[in-house]
């Protein structure tokens, strides 16, 4: 009876031992997974951001979840080591705003060449207009009071349209730089 209980003792410790090694192999597999799928979603976002054009918001996407990969390889890292979280969460935050930060920049880049675009349109138009104003009065078409009235109200038209463009840049460039989280998500939707 006492070889029997040795027996079953021996059994039981050889159970516990299995049980052990699959459980550390289990971990070993899970670890080396969640490894591989973060390198899968780095390479992934780079290859995103090589894809993307300058200044978009899928290039922020992608430098967004870089940063958030960083992070969290760090995160599990100082958890290995016990560094100081905070300061890699402060890191990572700042990098994020400075993304949004670059990103706002390039976008009120785009939108005063835009502006320029349109009031050098604009600006055409209105001489296109004047001039045809100039040769109706020289050629006694119209009066010169109607002439004196179609001309400051043309250039009045200009001047609230471009005034309008400014205060659209200026709404814009605070809207960009406010850093605020919601504004990107707003941004997203269009």
């Amino acid at each position: 009876s006492r070889g029997l209980g040795d027996v079953y003792k021996r059994q039981v410790r050889v159970n516990e031992q299995i049980a052990a090694i699959e459980a550390e192999r289990d971990k070993e597999l899970s670890d080396f997974r969640e490894e591989y799928e973060a390198k899968r979603a780095m390479i992934d976002a780079q290859n995103r951001i090589s894809y993307a054009k300058k200044g978009s918001l899928q290039e922020l996407d992608a430098r967004l979840d870089i940063l958030e990969l960083q992070k969290a390889a760090e995160l599990k890292e100082a958890k290995k080591t016990e560094a100081d979280k905070l300061a890699i969460e402060g890191k990572y935050l700042k990098l994020t705003e400075d993304a949004y930060l670059e990103f706002g920049k390039v976008q009120l880049s785009h939108q005063q060449s835009q502006n320029e675009l349109e009031l050098s349109d604009q600006q055409i138009f209105l001489n296109k207009e004047l001039s045809m104003l100039e040769q109706q009065y020289s050629k006694g078409i119209i009066k010169k009071d109607a002439y004196e009235k179609k001309k400051a109200d043309l250039q009045y038209q200009y001047a609230v349209q471009a005034l309008q463009q400014e205060i659209d840049l200026l709404e814009n460039s605070l809207y960009l730089f406010s850093g605020d989280a919601v504004s990107y998500t707003h941004l997203r939707a269009h």
